[in-house]
């Protein structure tokens, strides 16, 4: 199971995009913690719709843009193509890390060209892609940690 991760920061960066509210609510960070985990599980337990929709409410009360690749994950895997395309433009918009970008894209790609009743097969395959597209190392992707969002979420 494979998640963005983010730095958890008080105040957004100088590179933050537009219109991605700050975490600096101590309320807010509260919950977004306990929604990172609740969804998290229900990812793993395969309930992917709910996943996303907890996903989404996080990246709602924390602006963090790695919360919108989540969303897209999760309806990557529950096979709702058009969703996850959406989920990942919407992290486009927002995401300022070059690496995520171009996996974002890899996704898309590869939901577009499958056709609707082929299952999602864009896991290994846009990475690999992406990997093979630059020099840099691959980004570092894995699981939301358990525990509060003092670290990566």
């Amino acid at each position: 199971v494979l998640f963005r991760s983010v730095t958890w920061v008080g105040l957004p960066s100088a590179h933050a995009a537009p219109n991605v509210k700050s975490a600096h609510d101590a309320a807010d960070v509260a919950e977004a913690t306990e929604l990172v985990e609740l969804a998290r599980r229900r990812f793993k337990e395969g309930q992917f719709e709910v996943a996303a929709k907890l996903f989404r409410r996080c990246f709602e009360l924390t602006g963090k843009p790695a919360m919108l690749f989540n969303v897209a994950r999760a309806h990557e895997e529950a096979g709702q193509k058009a969703l996850a395309i959406q989920a990942f433009r919407d992290y486009l918009a927002v995401s300022t890390d070059a690496a995520g970008r171009e996996e974002a894209r890899a996704h898309i790609e590869c939901c577009r060209t499958q056709s609707p009743a082929q299952p999602t097969l864009c896991l290994a395959k846009p990475r690999a892609a992406a990997r093979a597209a630059r020099t840099l190392p691959a980004p570092r992707l894995h699981r939301v940690p358990p525990g509060p969002l003092a670290g990566d979420c």
